[in-house]
């Protein structure tokens, strides 16, 4: 079972897109030991979420579907050798995309205990959880593409 804990309480937005906020998120693993995960078992995610989960989720699906079609070649730097300087160290071409993480829409069971809530407070309450946005998740690379300026063998 893979199972990792995302601590929205703890997220930083980073940014906007058109349809959706762009967060920092520390991610746990509490049984894996990864590159990148520090001693308490957490590492940095990008979480994207809806800023309108119900009018915006088809944005974000659409969104998710291109991340997965992706190739793992183009979500992964790359060590390419100059032929002209055999001795000399591998040029690091960085990944052309952010690894994908997966797309969660979240579920609520429809017989959800509401025993001890009044009411007049159910069915917005219900609703409330029904609209809730779906997340995309990938890996925090810390480079923004509008800030970067490729240049020489990135072009």
């Amino acid at each position: 079972e893979r199972l990792a804990y995302v601590d929205f309480g703890r997220a930083t937005r980073i940014g906007n897109g058109n349809h959706s906020a762009v967060y920092s998120v520390p991610i746990k693993f509490p049984y894996i030991a990864l590159a990148g995960v520090n001693a308490d078992g957490e590492a940095g995610v990008v979480a994207k979420l809806a800023f309108r989960p119900l009018e915006d989720r088809s944005h974000l699906t659409n969104e998710a579907r291109r991340y997965a079609s992706f190739s793992a070649d183009v979500q992964q730097d790359i060590g390419i050798y100059d032929p002209a300087k055999p001795d000399s160290p591998p040029v690091i071409m960085p990944a052309i995309v952010p690894k994908f993480y997966g797309y969660y829409i979240p579920v609520v069971d429809e017989d959800i205990d509401m025993e001890g809530i009044e009411d007049e407070r159910k069915e917005p309450l219900k609703t409330a959880l029904q609209s809730l946005s779906p997340i995309i998740l990938m890996e925090d690379c810390g480079k923004s593409y509008e800030n970067r300026d490729p240049s020489g063998i990135e072009r």
